[in-house]
């Protein structure tokens, strides 16, 4: 009764459903909670990243594959429920330094990275395909460790950065990499 109430014409109804899945807390659930990663309604999403995480780590699995979606929103749905989970999604790594060469994903997975441990992610960036992409992603992983280092990147660094990679000219991100070395 509950999996058909997450496709009611009423929103409302849908997270009241949502909710109720995750308070069970059944393996079986995920696949019909992941779906709600995808409904048009905020409050849905948002029910259904804290009822994934409520069931633990059997979301994780799915949860990888919306990383392939081709909506943004989608991704970031996913990436937002990893996150939660911290070094318990470590396996997730190569699929979020990906997300880091989008624009749109780029914050998300810079946040998820952090809470899920940017060693593993190393290797895997340098082993993307294609040079601007592996500067960009070994670029928010400098900005990463130098948080670590400093206790933080304040919001104007973060947004600095992400200004800096979308610039054409290659002295600007160059510049940008020179300053999160020192």
């Amino acid at each position: 009764a509950l999996v058909k109430a997450l496709n009611d014409q009423t929103h409302h109804v849908r997270r009241a459903a949502v909710q109720a899945l995750g308070a069970i807390r059944s393996t079986e659930a995920v696949g019909p909670l992941t779906a709600q990663l995808r409904d048009p309604y905020k409050e849905v999403r948002q029910a259904a990243v804290d009822a994934l995480f409520s069931v633990g780590e059997g979301a994780v699995a799915l949860l990888t594959e919306q990383l392939e979606s081709s909506q943004v929103k989608h991704r970031l749905a996913a990436i937002e429920v990893l996150e939660r989970f911290g070094p318990q999604a470590s396996q997730v790594g190569s699929k979020l330094v990906v997300q880091l060469i989008n624009v749109e994903t780029r914050a998300a997975a810079t946040r998820a990275l952090v809470r899920i441990g940017i060693e593993a992610a190393i290797p895997l960036t340098l082993s993307l395909s294609d040079d601007k992409s592996r500067f960009e992603a070994l670029t928010v992983l400098n900005m990463l460790e130098h948080g670590a280092r400093t206790g933080g990147i304040t919001d104007l660094e973060a947004d600095a950065i992400n200004i800096a990679l979308k610039d054409s000219d290659m002295r600007v991100q160059r510049e940008m990499c020179r300053f999160m070395i020192l």
